[in-house]
């Protein structure tokens, strides 16, 4: 008989959860230890893992380089704790600056989390550094002299190392006089970059190979582009004066300086000290005070919303190398997640800022319930749906793994995924591994033309597919089925009947406890309600499949799904 299922909530298989408070990571100077705990059980434990939780109270969780940075943002404290994961780690940091987390701030440091402590001497501070490859903080700088400071914000490049000084002195209109210092790690010893640093407010825009450029806020609000370098004059760029500020997006790139001048590209070249108005037209909407977020700058690359008088049509531009690519219509949707530029901008493509990426080879599944959020690492990439399922997909491989409660999930690194979840103690995060129990490119559906069967082929053996409520625990569609005369068939032994997809919920007609498929041949038993609701979703119910209690004996118990 065949069992038509039209919609499926498939979640991921949690053999083991995990539930530890990792001890403070310690603070090295100079040179790093690693302090990160491996989260993977080992290969030689008797239950099989095909996936592990580890539960975490926490509020955000934001992409840095190839690791992930999970920390609550206490409102009382200016310091948290901050869990760094990476390569299947986690390691526990204390004691970091809530304003050394901010996205923009690691953005503009090259993805580096830097911050400056007062020390024991007045007038000096130590320098630190959250050391993402190995789970520490490191202390760069020990007791260096800064002055008489209100607040130093660390810029950081390579080994050169800039602070923004703001001074307890005031300029007349009220702001801090500001001195922006540099210094080497290699002996500590700062120099002076903005030499006229007691006549104005002056923040740093950009800094590469050496060269700062800053900006400088005047008495009457007015706003100017300075450009400092070695051994060179300080010097305004040309034509980046403005009244009331709009200089937007201002960036180095390579030996030339671009920024918008309100809505208008502008380009100096450093050589000549030569500024030209470019074609680029920045969106520019009367009475929006934050035109900022409609560009975004990172690696060398611009991104920004642009509207075509012609057309009367809004497209995402990219700038890279001094080239301008329009990459795709602008919806309306775009938003900056953790230095992404994420838009989707139509039904069958969606834009991250670097790639273009087709639904067809791993998001086709998606395209009926609509996207409210997605991450990505290489080429994993997860997204949640509209109707908060979480699909996991890495090249051609894709499925559902779970439910998304608070709608978002996060791609940790190539192999885990992190879920927000509603704990007894407010917001908990679960962190699984997807990657071992997802359909493998080996595996292959195939069926004759003509005929209704369908054959799963995997680890060496032709299973056959009793009814589509098996071939939908492993698939979405029918997008992916093949010719059966493209496979040898005698090359793979007979396995009997095809199994249910690992995470699939499966129950006996006269047994009330509920299973979950761990992999082809074991099973776990769901321990209670409050279990499946975590792991499942509130309606965790509909996705239970009712079995023979034959097909159910086929699985061996290994162990209780963790509560």
């Amino acid at each position: 008989m065949m069992i038509m299922i039209t919609i499926r909530q498939q979640s991921f298989a949690l053999v083991l959860a995990l539930t530890t408070m990792m001890a403070a990571a310690p603070t090295v100077f100079g040179a790093s230890v690693n302090a990160f705990t491996d989260l993977r059980v080992a290969s030689s434990q008797s239950v099989p893992t095909h996936a592990t939780s580890v539960l975490r109270q926490a509020g955000t969780v934001q992409r840095v380089g190839n690791a992930t940075i999970v920390y609550e943002a206490p409102i009382d404290m200016a310091t948290t704790a901050v869990y760094v994961y990476r390569d299947g780690k986690e390691a526990r940091v204390d004691g970091v600056p809530v304003s050394a987390l901010r996205a923009a701030t690691i953005l503009r440091n090259q993805n580096r989390i830097v911050w400056a402590e007062a020390s024991g001497s007045p007038a000096r501070f130590d320098i630190y550094e959250l050391d993402l490859a190995q789970g520490v903080r490191v202390r760069r700088f020990d007791d260096i002299f800064l002055g008489n400071a209100s607040q130093v914000i660390v810029r950081v490049d390579g080994a050169t190392f800039y602070f923004e000084v703001q001074h307890t002195q005031t300029l007349r209109n009220g702001f801090p006089q500001v001195e922006i210092l540099r210094a080497t790690s290699s002996n500590g010893a700062t120099v002076t970059v903005n030499n006229m640093w007691r006549n104005q407010f002056e923040v740093i825009e950009d800094i590469q190979r050496g060269r700062v450029l800053t900006r400088v806020v005047f008495e009457n609000g007015d706003q100017e582009l300075w450009l400092h370098e070695n051994n060179v004059p300080s010097r305004a760029i040309p034509d980046s004066y403005t009244i009331n500020g709009y200089l937007l997006g201002a960036r180095i790139v390579g030996n030339t300086v671009e920024f918008f001048r309100y809505q208008k590209l502008m380009l100096y070249e450093i050589a000549s000290g030569r500024t030209t108005m470019l074609d680029d037209r920045l969106l520019w909407e009367k009475n929006i005070l934050d035109q900022e977020s409609r560009l975004m700058a990172h690696n060398g690359t611009l991104f920004y919303i642009s509207y075509n008088e012609k057309d009367g049509r809004h497209y995402i531009m990219r700038r890279r190398s001094g080239v301008t690519s329009n990459i795709g219509t602008w919806d309306g949707t775009a938003f900056v997640q953790n230095g992404t530029l994420v838009s989707f901008t139509h039904a069958d493509q969606f834009v991250d800022g670097y790639d273009t990426y087709d639904m067809e080879t791993g998001l086709r599944v998606l395209q009926d319930g609509g996207i409210q959020w997605t991450d990505a690492y290489g080429s994993a990439r997860v997204v949640v749906d509209r109707q908060g399922r979480v699909v996991w997909s890495q090249g051609l491989a894709r499925r559902v793994i779970g439910y998304a409660p608070l709608g978002r999930a996060y791609v940790v690194d190539a192999t885990h995924v992190m879920i927000p979840m509603l704990g007894r103690n407010g917001h908990q995060y679960v962190t699984v591994r997807p990657q071992a129990w997802l359909r493998s490119e080996g595996d292959v559906f195939a069926k004759r033309a003509g005929s209704p069967s369908v054959y799963l082929f995997r680890n060496g053996k032709r299973y056959t597919v009793a009814n589509e409520d098996v071939y939908y625990s492993w698939e979405p569609n029918f997008a992916r089925i093949i010719d059966l005369s493209l496979m040898n068939v005698n090359a793979y032994v007979d396995g009997g009947f095809a199994p249910y997809a690992p995470g699939t919920m499966i129950k006996s007609p006269e047994a009330s406890t509920v299973h979950m498929v761990v992999d082809d041949t074991h099973k776990s038993p769901i321990v209670n309600e409050a279990a499946a609701f975590r792991y499942y979703g509130p309606f965790w119910w509909h996705d239970v499949h009712v079995v023979s209690k034959a097909q159910l004996d086929r699985y061996q118990v290994v162990t209780n799904m963790a509560e």
